[in-house]
């Protein structure tokens, strides 16, 4: 019987080769590892390496993202999974661990070419302050990110419809982009989003026989965002990482 584990991303991502050094190799399991490409591709592939053998055993891997805590847990929970989705944002969190990077600076402290600028780090605990004050930096870009995917959730909740925001740029001097910058963006998009939706809804009916005209389809994507913004604009939450604290790690993963 043959054992398959799906991941994202090429044959050699970093994916792949985690998964087969630190699991595979590491626990001496019968198991070969495949890489599917994009996360959708995962249920294409398994569905294949099935096909092959009814017999094989395959189970799948991805990436969280902007999932829910309970969603991520859940399929772990699974006593015979075949979807598996990390309870971090994707892979390299798992990485993010203070114990491999004071192992790692004490390793490139024995090189006899290093020459540090400034004493490195000797503890655990001041690893673990590195790591938050680099968090605090990308926390407001992060939390922005989530609003702005809640109101791709809601917008796309009655079709296939793709709505985009450009990353917007961080100010002079920060890492990363703040609230401000994200809420001008996203201002920006509703302005526009709204006359769309404003044009669209004064179009004749395409099908006076169709259940679903375009007045009824653009009030539906619309009536959470593009009247919204019709009035005085509503600010996002003061922390809207109150709704997703299974995912607050401020670099993309959760605890």
């Amino acid at each position: 019987m043959n054992r398959y584990l799906v991941c994202e991303g090429p044959p050699d991502s970093l994916d792949a080769r985690l998964l087969n050094e630190l699991v595979v190799q590491q626990n001496d399991l019968d198991v070969q590892i495949h890489a599917a490409g994009g996360g959708k591709g995962l249920g294409a592939v398994r569905l294949y390496l099935e096909s092959r053998d009814k017999s094989s055993v395959v189970v799948t891997v991805e990436d969280r993202d902007f999932q829910a805590s309970e969603k991520c847990a859940s399929t772990w929970s699974n006593s015979n999974p075949r979807n598996l989705m990390w309870q971090r944002h994707e892979i390299e969190n798992y990485l993010l661990d203070s114990r491999i990077f004071l192992a790692f600076v004490e390793e490139l402290g024995l090189q006899p070419r290093v020459q540090w600028k400034s004493i490195p780090p000797q503890s655990i605990e001041e690893i673990e302050t590195i790591f938050e004050q680099i968090g605090r930096d990308l926390l407001e870009d992060h939390a922005s990110s989530l609003f702005w995917r809640d109101i791709q959730l809601r917008l796309n909740g009655f079709g296939n419809t793709s709505f985009a925001v450009a990353r917007p740029t961080a100010a002079l001097g920060q890492s990363a982009p703040g609230k401000e910058e994200w809420w001008q963006a996203i201002s920006s998009f509703a302005t526009t989003f709204r006359t769309s939706c404003q044009n669209c809804s004064a179009a004749p009916e395409l099908d006076r026989n169709c259940s679903i005209t375009p007045r009824k389809l653009v009030f539906t994507q619309s009536r959470f965002f593009g009247e919204c913004m019709a009035h005085e604009p509503v600010r996002p939450p003061a922390n809207p990482t109150d709704r997703h604290r299974g995912n607050r790690d401020p670099g993309g993963g959760a605890d």
